[in-house]
């Protein structure tokens, strides 16, 4: 091939004539894909083979009678600038435009029924059919994600005029000074008896929370506004396919580009001219580039994701994907028939290691003897426990940095202990660490707490318990008095922290890998764990630890991955990584030593 030819050929490309070959492939590989689509589904496959025939001649001609001009528009440096601005546009779109769920793609059948049936503010009542109203569920989550994007950006630049609202910021702030001034009046207490931290938490959540209460109301406001016109625009963006542009065919394109440019440029003089010792790093690296563009392709054809649920001691060779689609775990998935070799996860041991805290609860005592929270609050003052952990409380109210009436101090903390029994009578004796523990052991942790509160002399009396999370009862009382010479009673427990919304400190999966013989009896060949980031392959498959029911310790949520392009795009990861290293690092180091040298 000569160089020079194709030199020349790149040259003669302007700009616009990049642009205009570049947006020509977009729109050629939209309607190739369709067509495409039309015949292997069916419908209209005569119409669409001619589609296809049509679509197709323009590029063998040009690949038989113009290929020199093929190599040129590849090759040039402006449809390589052009590709990547248009690349760069389309990531854009990406963050810009709320992407779709790809386990649950939207129906276009379901898109063209709610043009059909208006720019609605509701389905509740429409003649609409289950896909319609679940591509209504769509573009309620569009709605309101656009909603937001948009509310936030005109607030952040300071064009809160132009979608429609006054004043610098959300909500009526004298209503809102007023509720706070209400909570003031309770703060000082609440310094005083757990400490001024908490009472500035407390104010900071309450203003965050009515100012972001505030904000909302405006988003749900602006939804309503500008609902035609989103309406408008998610149908677009689903025509389009800018709701799934990482996936769409002309973002796909892009990257086509790209690859044959990266394989012109690689192979413009010839494979013997990347064999020279000073081409190894620019060729690895380019290599390393082809190779990330194909992994992408082989996964984007041959990905499967999933879902496994798995009790302890439960084996299983079936799996849903993420659009609730029942799969067998078969060593080559997409090619797989009924008879082929199959595989079965079973979960041997599972355990979600959630946080120790201590729960800080003042208690008042009624005439029958219950108790009850002295202080009403939403989410009670609680400490995650360590060794050596201090803390005050209940300090005068018109001195904040006076004598503290109640003090702790967590003198040991054992994360698994066993409890100790009295042989006669069965009363826990004592909780005893275990040593060496594994981390599937379900041993609860168990704390030694100093206290020392204030006496009715004034003096302080100290006390050391043992605390077992989970122990029997619901933790202990401890009573001192305040400053003010009142009796307080304070409730202390210690637990594992499984309230909602919360996340384990660690959690882990004893995973092992069956196969059947001839009798159908399972039999093992492999194991391992996974936790959080951290794989267990086999089969091709990736497991990883997706979920778990703190309600139920013995279930285990295992993400299921089977993505052949990973290995791929790794290596070509570790190509240009390894190349680029060798290129500004290595290279400079041997061509300084050789100056020295000749010097």
């Amino acid at each position: 091939m000569d160089s020079k030819l194709i030199n020349k050929l790149a040259k003669s490309w302007t700009f616009s004539q990049a642009i205009l070959g570049c947006v020509v492939l977009y729109l050629w590989a939209e309607a190739m894909m369709a067509a495409a689509t039309r015949v292997v589904v069916g419908g209209a496959p005569v119409g669409a083979s001619a589609v296809m025939f049509a679509l197709l001649l323009p590029i063998f001609w040009l690949l038989v009678y113009r290929f020199y001009n093929v190599i040129g528009f590849f090759r040039s440096v402006r449809v390589a600038v052009v590709n990547f601005s248009f690349l760069a546009l389309g990531a854009m779109v990406g963050v810009l435009i709320q992407q779709e769920d790809v386990n649950q793609p939207t129906s276009p059948a379901a898109v063209h029924e709610l043009v059909a049936l208006g720019e609605l503010t509701s389905i509740e009542g429409a003649a609409a059919s289950p896909a319609a109203k679940r591509a209504y569920q769509q573009f309620e989550s569009f709605r309101e994600a656009e909603s937001f994007f948009l509310y936030h950006l005109a607030n952040n630049i300071g064009l809160r005029w132009a979608i429609g609202f006054d004043g610098a910021q959300a909500g009526d702030e004298e209503q809102i000074q007023q509720m706070l001034s209400n909570l003031d009046y309770r703060l000082p207490e609440i310094s005083a008896r757990f400490g001024q931290e908490k009472a500035v938490a407390i104010r900071s959540q309450s203003e965050t929370g009515l100012r972001t209460r505030a904000k909302n109301a405006e988003i749900r406001q602006l939804e309503s506004r500008l609902n035609d016109s989103l309406f408008s625009l998610f149908v677009v963006a689903d025509n389009l396919d800018l709701r799934r542009a990482y996936r769409s065919d002309w973002y796909s394109m892009m990257w086509a580009i790209l690859f044959c440019g990266v394989l012109v440029s690689v192979l413009r003089n010839g494979v013997s001219y990347l064999l020279k010792r000073n081409k190894w790093g620019f060729a690895v690296t380019h290599f390393g580039v082809l190779l990330i563009i194909i992994g992408g392709l082989i996964g984007r054809t041959t990905e499967i994701r999933g879902l496994v649920n798995l009790n302890i001691g439960k084996y299983t060779s079936e799996y849903q994907t993420w659009s609730r689609q029942p799969k067998t775990f078969y060593y080559n998935p997409n090619s797989a028939q009924e008879g082929d070799k199959r595989f079965a996860l079973k979960l041997e041991d599972f355990r979600a290691d959630q946080h120790d805290v201590l729960d800080i609860i003042y208690v008042n005592a009624n005439e029958d003897g219950q108790w009850s929270q002295e202080f009403d609050l939403d989410n009670q003052p609680k400490l995650r426990v360590f060794a050596g952990l201090e803390q005050s409380y209940d300090y005068p109210i018109d001195d904040l940095k006076g004598e503290p009436a109640f003090r702790l101090e967590v003198l040991e903390y054992h994360p698994q202990t066993t409890i100790v029994r009295d042989d006669t009578t069965g009363r826990i004796n004592s909780y005893a660490p275990i040593a060496n523990a594994d981390f599937f052991d379900p041993s609860s942790a168990t704390i030694k707490l100093k206290l020392m509160g204030l006496n009715e002399n004034g003096a302080f009396d100290s006390q050391e318990i043992d605390l077992h999370a989970g122990g029997e009862g619901d933790g202990i009382p401890f009573s001192y008095f305040g400053p003010d010479q009142e009796r307080r009673v304070v409730w202390l427990r210690f637990r594992e922290d499984r309230d909602p919304g919360g996340m384990p400190l660690e959690w882990q999966s004893k995973l092992t890998i069956l196969e059947f013989d001839d009798q159908g009896k399972p039999f093992k060949v492999a194991e391992g764990d996974v936790r959080v980031n951290d794989y267990f392959m086999h089969g091709g498959y990736r497991f990883f630890q997706t979920n778990h029911n703190p309600a139920d310790p013995t279930y285990s949520g295992i993400g299921v991955v089977y993505d052949p392009g990973i290995s791929w795009v790794l290596w070509g990861l570790y190509c240009v990584m390894s190349a680029t290293a060798f290129i500004f690092l290595i290279m400079p180091i041997i061509q300084g030593a050789k100056t020295r040298g000749t010097n």
